[in-house]
């Protein structure tokens, strides 16, 4: 059992739904593999654990039990799932174990959901741990043909995203995993900021903040959904503001239920503790209101003429009203010392004249053997993704090359839709990572003719790669560069 190990539970299911469900199985662990696999040394290996049998005959309890090294664990529940008491059972059983041996069940365990499945139903110690939900719940509440639930694994789709998050956090989990065995090497910037708890109208909108900074390398607090108890819920925002360098709420159209015994929401009780907690200058909060918020009650027009009450008075509170995007900028701002500081440090050369960004898979590396010496005949000067690998932040020093480059040139061997697709946006994405010209060239470099109605982008050429000779379009991708 190695230290990328990753076992995904689940039960087996009857003869009727276990078509379907293996497919979705297959498909997941698949996708899953897709971020990791580019970013970690060595590639994860996915172990399915059909009724914690992580190999035939095999019994997944003595793997835990015997080894030092606890495996990260994606377990899947449903409603459905969760009624089998066998499987319940089983949960239950490796959660203990698994708890006498570490500090933090959520640094190795991972609740996947894959149906609406109330918290009552679940076993005891899978009911702290944060909920993966890969399913899109209004598509499940449409009535007429069920949907195909693979289908929802698709890119751009909600849950297309929360399989990213979840490959996020599955990723930082074992590189803090490394760090503690080597006492050295560190995922990101080893920072941390504090993302309250929101309620349900604004989990997307979190979401999206969750995942631009943990892409610039930043850990999140609370790791564990806080306790509804004030007493235990105010236990995990002060231990989690300890090593924040900075608190961000976002306060939506709900005010929120109550806590336990207790006239006040969960969103209300982290701003005020983290007001009144002592830590040197006290914390900085940003309180994020969606433009388009609408007060549905007076409890919350309320509750928002307070927050604004608390900035005027020199709290270490600022209020923002803007598009999320304004909110992301006012955020790096905030964490810019700590940026700066990083791309200091920044150990990768940049060509003297305008360059070319290329980019492909780490597994296409044979193939850049014939590319890159094309480009350098084409005198075409370049950068490649390659130089990634080698940084502890690579999807900072991605987007710094999409912000500097003037062309694009990405190769793409035609068997990985998701990973093409994410290249994709990201180009379109470009100005919000900073960009302020449009790219001179942007083009797709593949082996054999692809329908193009598959690469919905503007201005994007397709060089098809008909021999081992450079296309001849190579020449008026370098004219483009030169206009």
């Amino acid at each position: 059992m190695g230290s990328n190990d990753i076992y995904i539970c689940y039960p087996s299911t009857d003869k009727d739904s276990v078509k379907q469900f293996d497919h979705w199985i297959k498909r997941f662990s698949k996708y899953l593999t897709i971020l990791p696999e580019r970013i970690l040394p060595e590639s994860p290996n996915i172990v399915l654990c059909e009724d914690f049998k992580a190999e035939k005959k095999k019994d997944f309890y003595s793997i835990v039990d015997k080894q030092e090294e606890i495996p990260i664990l994606l377990l899947i529940i449903s409603p459905e799932l969760i009624a089998r008491k066998d499987y319940s059972d089983n949960i239950q059983t490796i959660l203990a174990q698994i708890k006498s041996k570490t500090k933090s069940l959520s640094s190795k365990v991972f609740k996947v959901s894959i149906a609406p499945t109330i918290l009552k139903s679940q076993p005891e110690l899978l009911k702290d741990l944060i909920n993966y939900d890969l399913y899109d719940k209004e598509l499940l509440l449409k009535e007429g043909e069920p949907v195909e639930r693979d289908l929802l694994l698709e890119p751009d789709t909600t849950v297309w995203f929360k399989l990213v998050d979840l490959a996020y956090d599955v990723l930082d989990s074992i590189k803090r995993g490394k760090a503690e065995l080597s006492k050295s090497d560190q995922y990101g910037t080893g920072k941390q900021v504090f993302l309250a708890e929101t309620t349900k109208d604004q989990d997307k909108n979190r979401d999206i903040l969750k995942r631009e900074l943990m892409q610039f390398g930043y850990r999140m607090a609370p790791a564990n959904p806080i306790p509804s108890s004030p007493g235990q819920a105010e236990t995990v925002i002060i231990e989690s503001i300890k090593h924040s360098e900075l608190a961000i709420h976002v306060v939506g159209n709900e005010y929120g239920e109550l806590m336990e015994n207790a006239d006040f929401s969960l969103v209300e009780f982290q701003i005020d503790k983290i007001s009144k907690a002592e830590k040197g200058t006290r914390l900085k909060q940003i309180i994020w209101l969606p433009p388009d918020l609408k007060q549905v009650s007076e409890q919350q027009q309320q509750f928002i003429g307070k927050l604004k009450r608390l900035e005027q008075v020199g709290k270490s509170i600022e209020i923002v009203q803007t598009p999320i995007e304004i909110l992301k900028t006012i955020i790096k701002k905030n964490l810019s010392a700590d940026l700066e500081t990083k791309e200091t440090t920044q150990t990768v050369d940049f060509p003297d004249e305008p360059f070319v960004y290329l980019i492909h898979e780490k597994l296409e590396n044979q193939e850049m053997n014939t590319i890159l010496p094309w480009l350098k005949k084409s005198d075409i000067p370049f950068v490649t993704s390659e130089a990634l690998v080698v940084e502890k932040t690579p999807v900072k020093l991605h987007r710094k090359f999409l912000v500097h480059c003037e062309g694009v040139l990405i190769y793409y061997s035609g068997n990985n839709w998701p990973w093409i697709n994410s290249k994709l946006m990201d180009m379109l994405k470009a100005p919000g990572y900073g960009r302020n010209r449009p790219f001179k060239a942007k083009a797709l470099l593949v082996r054999e003719k692809y329908d193009d109605s598959q690469f919905k982008m503007k201005d994007l050429d397709i060089i098809e790669i008909k021999n081992d000779s450079p296309p001849e379009s190579f020449k008026f991708f370098r004219e483009k560069l030169n206009q």
